[in-house]
């Protein structure tokens, strides 16, 4: 088998993406899962969201005693945690975003929109998903938002005056 095979049955491709919401939109086509079914795609996103918060807060001159991901383990989230939860996690976003000097706008708004447009067309505890598929979902989406680096680099998010 060649390298390319190996890569489009892993789900993933050798296509270069321009930035992270290209790479998050090519990720969430690529698994039915996710794509078919929006309490799915509001639990990974969620948990993306996190991981992502998580890896910012593992960078370089961040001393924190608690992590986002301690804040919020993948066994206590439910359906009626989920909106208490993702409400924290935007606040949290909000001051990071507000604190880095190199932000000029609000960090992580690929995952933001799109969670924003999921739990309006439906609430969360509203959705008819299971306790485990949530969480199961939410996980997936912690390892996503962990390693959601930067296209260039690890500092760099998609340019410097829209970072997200």
């Amino acid at each position: 088998m060649t390298d390319n095979s190996t890569s489009i049955q892993q789900g993933t491709t050798d296509e270069s993406f321009e930035t992270r919401e290209q790479r998050l939109t090519q990720f969430i086509d690529a698994h039915p899962a996710l794509a078919q079914n929006d309490e799915r795609q509001g639990a990974f996103l969620l948990g993306a969201l996190v991981g992502r918060l998580a890896a910012y807060q593992a960078g370089p001159s961040k001393e924190l005693s608690r992590t986002v991901m301690r804040q919020h383990p993948i066994d206590a989230l439910t359906l009626q945690r989920f909106s208490t939860t993702l409400s924290q996690v935007l606040d949290k976003n909000a001051v990071y975003s507000e604190e880095d000097d190199s932000v000029n706008s609000i960090m992580n708004t690929r995952y933001i929109e799109r969670l924003n447009d999921i739990i309006h067309r439906k609430p969360p505890t509203e959705w008819e998903i299971s306790t485990s598929d949530l969480r199961m979902h939410y996980a997936l989406g912690l390892s996503y938002g962990r390693s959601d680096t930067s296209v260039e680099d690890y500092d760099n998010d998609e340019d410097r005056s829209t970072r997200t």
